[in-house]
């Protein structure tokens, strides 16, 4: 049985069309009042075509910051014509997870592997902290999360390629638990969380040094080894991985044909769906690898630094920071720069902010010792800009697995 003038929640952040064609909406245009019909709430609405007629809509794309409490109504006959609509924020996009930033491993110097993890709060710039220690120490592996939990997989050990996952709670300092065990080892994989899955993409795997086309996934709250996902196209290291919790994407990389072999292209999977990637139309502005990894707000994908054939610095290495619409990929756009040139470096995001940490690079300025780096930088994901110098941590690093989630 239908309801007449029904109390109705709207998520922020989500789009509703209300339909206003039946003849019944005649003279009954519907809108919106934060104020009992004092004023009209325009802020994402959208009203077409003249109620009662065909096509007539009113489309409320609901703003973060919209008020909890609003009134729908007939601008025509009041506010008694309408009800109570409650606005609410949903969970955080698992797209990043949390003000809780994660730099767990890396290559220093001068000591070579390490098993530190640090942390940071993404949203208030200060020297990273002490969390605990990997399971196995490393660098270079893939990073993922789904807010709750980090898993960090592969990585280069001493004398080969790790085959290692491993985990921590976000919220809870403490030492990383063996989570499960890869395929293979393998080095140079991107990896990501969609909020149930993580999913490790392409590398260099110890194997008969070969190039690693496969990808893999695991349930992130359910310990185990990983289960094949699909293929990649080409044999690529160096890569990015990011996602807007439906879409992966995955971008760029290094053949190891030459160091100039590298990739403007970008691929994409369905999160959920395991199964080989496709082509996307979108591409970066030029060929990087060593990038590492992308952090975004849900709507954008940010990469930060890498290496190019055509460098803006000795030895190729870049500072640019590039941004790309998620869902439909497109041309990326110059965002801003580092505050120094490198790739190799750790990242993570609190859906406002996303944050780069320690590199690999040249020996060009402070915060670095044998061309890696203690610095951490942040750079707003909507309004774009130069990264900011945000702290440091203990050890000069490259190859550092960044991932991101709630704090306690």
């Amino acid at each position: 049985m239908a309801i007449k003038r029904p109390k109705l929640k709207f998520l922020k952040g989500n789009t509703y069309v209300i339909d206003q064609s039946d003849a019944s909406n005649a003279n009954h245009p519907l809108r919106f009042t934060a104020d009992s019909g004092a004023t009209e709430y325009t802020h994402g609405v959208t009203a077409t075509g003249t109620p009662g007629q065909a096509g007539a809509q009113v489309t409320f794309n609901v703003p973060d910051s919209a008020p909890e409490n609003i009134m729908y109504y007939c601008s025509t006959h009041g506010i008694g014509m309408g009800n109570h609509l409650k606005t609410f924020a949903g969970p955080p996009p698992f797209v990043w997870g949390g003000a809780r930033g994660l730099i767990a491993g890396g290559l220093t110097y001068p000591s070579g592997n390490i098993d530190n993890i640090d942390y940071i709060n993404i949203s208030a710039p200060g020297n990273a902290i002490d969390f605990g220690d990997l399971y196995t120490a490393r660098y270079l592996g893939a990073s993922m999360s789904n807010g709750t939990r980090a898993a960090f997989a592969g990585g280069s050990i001493s004398g080969g390629y790790s085959n290692t996952i491993d985990y921590v709670t976000v919220a809870s300092t403490g030492d990383a638990v063996d989570f499960g065990n890869l395929s293979n080892g393998y080095t140079y994989a991107a990896g990501e969380g969609d909020g149930t899955y993580g999913v490790m993409a392409g590398g260099f795997r110890y194997s008969g040094s070969s190039y690693y086309m496969d990808m893999e996934y695991i349930t992130m709250d359910t310990p185990s080894n990983t289960t094949a996902f699909g293929n990649l196209s080409g044999n690529q290291y160096g890569r990015a991985m990011g996602t807007d919790g439906t879409i992966g994407v995955i971008a760029t990389g290094n053949d190891g044909v030459s160091p100039n072999s590298k990739s403007i292209g970008m691929l994409t999977i369905t999160m959920a769906t395991p199964g080989n990637a496709v082509t996307s139309s979108g591409t970066l502005l030029d060929d990087h690898s060593y990038l590492r990894g992308m952090s975004g707000d849900g709507t954008y994908l940010l990469t930060g630094g890498g290496r190019r054939t055509n460098g803006e610095y000795a030895n190729g290495w870049t500072d640019m920071v590039q941004r790309f619409v998620t869902a439909t990929q497109g041309g990326a756009q110059d965002f801003g720069d580092l505050n120094s040139y490198g790739g190799s470096m750790a990242t993570g995001s609190d859906g406002t902010n996303a944050f780069y940490a320690g590199k690999e690079g040249l020996n060009t300025g402070s915060g670095q010792q044998g061309g890696r780096y203690n610095t951490i930088e942040r750079i707003s994901i909507t309004t774009g800009g130069n990264a900011i110098n945000f702290g440091t941590f203990n050890n000069y690093i490259e190859g550092g697995m960044g991932s991101s989630g709630n704090a306690a």
